[in-house]
């Protein structure tokens, strides 16, 4: 009888062991789908190899540069647009930096 009890308790008595995960694939992981976030594909982040490697200011780089190419800046910071899509561009979180004599105006990402 205590055999039998014995085999009955022991799965309520025993803790589970649970596999743990490492840092660095959490990390790994964490930044992978912070890429697919910003657009980038499977194929773009196996050019990256190891995303675990890439540090945090690197990371930031990346979704940088990807977030001013979706934004058609092309690496800057400003663009030209005509004057008469100031508007929408300002509603969008553009400033105007300055008018052009073409009927055109240099805007910019608006700071702060």
């Amino acid at each position: 009888m205590r055999q039998a009890y014995a085999g009955a308790a022991q799965k309520h008595l025993e803790t589970v062991v649970q596999p743990t995960i490492d840092k660095g694939e959490v990390v790994s992981t964490a930044g992978v789908e912070a890429l697919k976030m910003f657009g980038y594909t499977d194929e773009e982040i196996s050019t990256l190899g190891d995303v675990k490697g890439v540090t945090k200011e690197g990371l930031q780089e990346l979704i940088n540069e990807r977030t001013k190419k979706m934004l058609s800046l092309n690496g800057g910071t400003q663009k030209v647009i005509l004057a008469e899509e100031l508007r929408k561009w300002m509603e969008e979180g553009w400033d105007c930096k300055r008018d052009l004599p073409n009927g055109k105006v240099v805007i910019g990402l608006r700071v702060g």
